[in-house]
């Protein structure tokens, strides 16, 4: 957990004290900083028209050290404005650095930080040490899927929940990381690394990985296929999407890229013969076969 750990300090920050934050600006996926917004903030100290910051240090017990929750944008403005600069800085208390990770996710009052940068942020955190390396981009499509699926007692979910929790993605990354490490083996194979494909690759797996395995190796190289095989004729749809036709929206074309996964997977394993898979007449997501 993480909680303050002494009362908020209303004081000038000099320029000196400003370095010595960033000294300590190291946490895993901070922003990279812009130097245009530095220099607009010291010219906006300069007119007076710049607020009191706000800068958040954490130490986290399980590493010892101190990191810049907060602030660095204004710290460099300070440097540049060159004068004291009144602040309000908080201090907290991390057991863990994962605690640390969450704390850091509740600072985005001015620039919402992305899913991206808590991904990244979280990377080197996760239990399963696998994970670590895997790209970004990856865990990324995962997160998504994963949240669309959840513990895949219920029907997938395209449409977002509201008020969703920024940290959520990670959340199920964390908690399925196998899921993540068979979605991984397709990592280079662009037209499976969207998220509808990626999502039926998670729920198939889901239902029988060593049959999975075999789909989807083939709808990834399209090595020794027939043209009728279902694993062909997908192959050929997420390489060229246009039975995506008018489908408009995210959450649509995800749906619509997830039920055409879900049908060829179907038709594969039923061997049901299907010649060709009219999502737009579909009014329900089809239930993967085991």
């Amino acid at each position: 957990m993480y909680k303050e750990s002494r009362q908020p300090a209303d004081k000038l920050v000099t320029p000196k004290e400003a370095e010595a934050y960033l000294a300590i600006n190291n946490f895993p996926g901070q922003r990279a900083y812009n130097p245009f917004k530095g220099r607009l903030y010291a010219e906006n100290m300069e007119s007076g028209t710049h607020r009191r910051i706000d800068i958040a240090v954490a130490k986290v017990r399980e590493t010892g050290i101190d990191y810049l929750m907060n602030g660095q944008h204004n710290c460099q403005a300070v440097i540049i404005y060159g004068k004291p600069y009144q602040a309000s800085v908080s201090y907290y208390m991390c057991d863990t650095m994962e605690d640390a990770w969450r704390l850091f996710a509740t600072f985005d009052v001015h620039s919402s930080r992305t899913e991206q940068q808590f991904m990244h942020s979280r990377r080197e955190l996760f239990t399963d040490e696998r994970l670590h390396t895997i790209p970004l981009r990856v865990l990324q499509a995962c997160g998504t899927a994963l949240t669309i699926l959840t513990d895949g007692k219920t029907d997938p979910r395209f449409c977002p929940p509201k008020n969703k929790i920024k940290t959520i993605k990670a959340d199920y990354v964390e908690k399925y990381p196998d899921d993540v490490i068979f979605v991984s083996q397709f990592k280079d194979y662009r037209h499976m690394m969207v998220i509808g494909c990626v999502t039926a690759i998670i729920a198939t797996s889901r239902k029988n990985k060593q049959e999975a395995t075999l789909f989807w190796s083939r709808v990834a190289t399209g090595e020794m296929l027939t043209r009728n095989d279902p694993r062909a004729k997908l192959r050929d749809a997420l390489l060229d999407t246009s039975f995506l036709g008018n489908v408009r929206g995210g959450e649509n074309r995800q749906r619509a890229i997830y039920t055409l996964c879900i049908v060829w997977w179907n038709s594969w394993r039923s061997n049901d013969g299907r010649k060709f898979a009219k999502v737009s007449s579909m009014n329900t997501i089809p239930y993967a076969l085991d």
